[in-house]
């Protein structure tokens, strides 16, 4: 479970995140709604730890991560963290197999573990034919199916999802949503920000900043 409590972010003058409040259980696909400049990607920037609020906690299985070092904070992200950003930012000169193992090669795992794990995400992400060409070869989608294979290729806990099908044509942006159903059998977590309105028929829950609380 994540609790968030009463986060408050500030950019300059401009407030972005403001007393913030809500639970996600496991399980949910909670979709974050919200206005463009409304805070959703800082939202998940700071539910992935890669930034702080001014105020306020994020609770993930009784931990409050707002408080952990960096050094902890990038511990966190490893083991617990699957992360789908806009930027695909992506290892141009490595082949997309290389740009998973670079990720896997930061954990206590044997090379038979990783090419198994690879494999599997290379394969459900649906760019497995691929996995030998360089990333500078690859057009949009196929870029962005390599980054949804390298946020599940250490199957995390928390899947965090910053627009992961707006390169995607309609037969991949189905597969995802198939993947996020597993998720949500497995009891994980998937926390998705998109404009794409068909996730609204599969979110259990819906969370519009707005709001502030839910």
């Amino acid at each position: 479970m994540i609790k968030i409590k009463n986060i408050n972010k500030s950019f300059a003058s401009d407030k972005v995140l403001n007393d913030v409040s809500c639970e996600i259980n496991a399980g949910d696909i909670f979709l974050i709604e919200g206005e463009s400049g409304s805070g959703k990607t800082t939202f998940l920037n700071i539910l992935a730890s890669l930034m702080k609020p001014e105020s306020g906690s994020v609770e993930i299985d009784g931990k409050n991560i707002v408080q952990l070092t960096d050094i902890h904070s990038s511990k966190y992200r490893r083991d617990m963290i699957g992360y789908i950003t806009q930027e695909f930012y992506l290892l141009d000169d490595f082949s997309v197999e290389e740009n998973l193992f670079a990720l896997l090669s930061t954990m206590i795992f044997t090379q038979k573990e990783c090419d198994t794990k690879i494999t599997q995400a290379l394969t459900k992400a649906n760019i497995f034919h691929k996995k030998d060409a360089l990333v500078s070869s690859l057009s949009g989608g196929e870029k962005q199916r390599v980054c949804i294979a390298r946020a599940i290729v250490n199957e995390p806990k928390i899947l965090i999802c910053d627009e992961p099908t707006s390169a995607l044509d309609v037969k991949n942006r189905n597969l995802f949503i198939s993947l996020l159903q597993e998720y949500r059998t497995a009891k994980k977590i998937v926390i998705l920000v998109t404009h794409d309105k068909e996730f609204q028929t599969y979110a259990s829950k819906t969370f519009s900043l707005q709001d502030k609380v839910c």
